[in-house]
């Protein structure tokens, strides 16, 4: 094997692995990341030497990665009506058992536990190789984009570089989803306007293409020049797109980066090595629970945002009457069209791509139509009227009826703790009324947060002993406080005496023009 070479240099060196840690703290504490506490508490006591035994096996070529541990988390059962039986699908999935007594099939999701170590290097690895994949990923691909610092100057929204020393590995929710929400009301808006025109008249509408001028749906090549009474849309999940990743194809996009450095090459095939001990499920793919996951999983689909934008230029040149436009929030998908027939030759041909490409289906249970597959489905299922796309309530909808499914017994304290995040930005995240209404979504979280305080679990013990020691503290205060008026009303006193004694003085002595000792105020 060669020798070091810059690449694998700037991965373990020192700092960066330092910055990698500063991150995975960050999301640690925020509930990003499910880990072992005691393993976390162990690792950052003795994390100078940690850092330098990673830089050691990274540069020495040594780097392997521990095996996983699969851990199933409990989702909410189905229950299953009388006479009715699971698919054959549903049979074959691992993550289901079914109680024939009860009649409840019984659901759980499979996350990994990852050593803190591994989620280092992975992390580092990103902070070096990041803005490569960045550069090339589309601007209506949202979810698990890279971290960046972004201002205003002079009226204009400007974006930082990607860098190693951040503390946020990833772009908050706040700052995805709802640009993700405006980005798609304001596209639906140009089409059924047929440009931007119009857009004046809704002072948020012409805020967000202020904002993000070089949006390829908002360039004046992407506007037809004709209005539309109606549009048409249709929603797209990948079915357990994480398991589904082909590791070997993701490889080959990630060595892209160098692809004649040896050495790294040789640590990424390490770090993909993904082992895991007494599995469940068949296929492990990007292993959920991995820090990375989120950029892994949007690099894996490079190719094929590449193979949309490619097709959407195709559009414009050709200046074909039909448009579209197309979003990506990880794996869920959002068309648009402003032809029926179009959206579905367009859909159709995509899901084929992600088929033959990469082996990926569709989970049919999630799309936004009724019939049993897009062959059948008729024009009023997916029409959208522009002026008011009620029907795409159900993107933020779905988030609130996902959370309001939760049974929040079975939560661990992170999951607790990204729930609570949600409903925060339900509050106050910046969603369109057209989407779903301001009180709505207010409503829904004060219920949630009413849910978690009444079904949490609470060690009454603990709250009395709390209580008590808080009204302790509140009696210390108010005694401390009425002796500490009491001494100033004394300082005061003998304040005031002196100055009667002064005055006593003063007279006494104008009248006999001789110095009077005054004793408890008598001559």
């Amino acid at each position: 094997m060669q020798k070091n070479t810059y690449l694998i240099d700037e991965i373990g060196h020192y700092s960066n692995l330092l910055f990698a840690w500063k991150k995975f703290r960050k999301s640690s504490q925020k509930g990003d990341i499910w880990f072992d506490e005691f393993e976390f508490v162990k690792f950052e006591s003795n994390l100078h030497e940690n850092l330098k035994k990673i830089r050691d096996d990274i540069l020495n070529g040594n780097y392997e990665l521990a095996e996983l541990i699969e851990i199933p988390f409990p989702k909410g059962p189905l229950t299953l009506k009388e006479g009715e039986k699971l698919s054959k699908e549903d049979k074959e999935d691992p993550c289901i058992k079914v109680i024939k007594e009860e009649n409840i099939a019984l659901r759980y999701r499979t996350t990994y536990k990852i050593s803190i170590r591994d989620q280092i290097t992975w992390i580092a690895v990103i902070n070096v190789i990041g803005r490569y994949f960045e550069e090339q990923m589309c601007d209506w691909s949202y979810g698990n984009r890279l971290y960046r610092r972004i201002w205003k100057n002079e009226g204009k929204w400007i974006k930082g570089e990607i860098r190693k020393s951040d503390s946020f590995m990833y772009r908050k929710w706040n700052q995805t989803w709802p640009l993700y929400k405006r980005q798609i009301a304001t596209t639906i808006r140009i089409l059924g306007d047929g440009g931007k025109k119009k857009i004046n008249d809704n002072e948020e509408e012409r805020r967000t293409i202020e904002d993000n001028s070089d949006f390829t749906y908002f360039k004046d090549e992407f506007c037809l020049g004709e209005e539309k009474d109606e549009l048409y849309w249709i929603s797209l999940d990948i079915k357990k797109f994480y398991p589904n990743v082909d590791i070997s194809k993701l490889e080959v996009k990630l060595k892209e980066v160098a692809p004649e450095d040896e050495q790294y090459h040789h640590l990424l095939k390490s770090l993909l090595n993904f082992n895991v001990k007494d599995k469940i499920e068949e296929k492990v793919g990007i292993p959920t629970g991995l820090f990375a996951a989120g950029f892994l999983s949007n690099v894996y689909l490079i190719q094929a945002d590449k193979h949309i934008c490619d097709k959407l230029s195709e559009i414009i040149k050709r200046k074909q009457k039909e448009r579209v436009a197309q979003f990506r929030y990880v794996d869920d998908h959002v068309i648009i069209s402003t032809d029926f027939d179009f959206l579905m030759k367009w859909t159709t041909e995509y899901i084929d791509y992600l088929e033959k490409e990469y082996g990926l289906d569709i989970n049919s249970e999630k799309l936004n139509i009724k019939s049993n597959s897009l062959d059948d489905v008729k024009r009023g299922e997916v029409v959208l009227d522009p002026k008011y796309p009620t029907p795409l309530m159900t993107i933020s909808l779905q988030k609130l009826s996902d959370i309001s499914k939760l049974n929040l017994d079975l939560l661990t304290n992170r999951e607790f703790d990204i729930i609570l995040s949600d409903l925060e930005q339900m509050l106050i995240a910046d969603i369109p009324d057209e989407e779903i209404k301001r009180e709505t979504r207010i409503s829904f979280a004060i219920t949630m947060l009413s849910r978690i305080t009444v079904e949490g679990n609470v060690d009454w013990n603990a709250l009395y002993h709390v209580r008590k020691n808080l009204l302790l503290k509140m009696r210390e205060c108010i005694k401390k406080t009425e002796e500490d008026i009491n001494r100033e009303q004394d300082k005061n006193n003998i304040k005031e005496e002196r100055k009667k004694e002064k005055a006593y003085r003063s007279i006494i002595k104008a009248l006999f023009d001789e110095e009077v000792e005054v004793i408890d105020g008598e001559k």
